[in-house]
């Protein structure tokens, strides 16, 4: 674990991480879902 004391520049980063995290996250999820929709037919 990182310390809880970051410096602004840290919270930028990590800012900018976990917001690509999520949209990668969300259209890998997606694309699970269409597939799976897709075997289903």
């Amino acid at each position: 674990m990182r310390p809880s004391v970051k410096l602004p520049r840290d919270w930028i980063t990590d800012g900018h991480a976990s917001a690509a995290e999520a949209r990668t996250t969300r259209s890998a999820r997606t694309l699970s879902v269409d597939a799976r929709s897709r075997r289903g037919v």
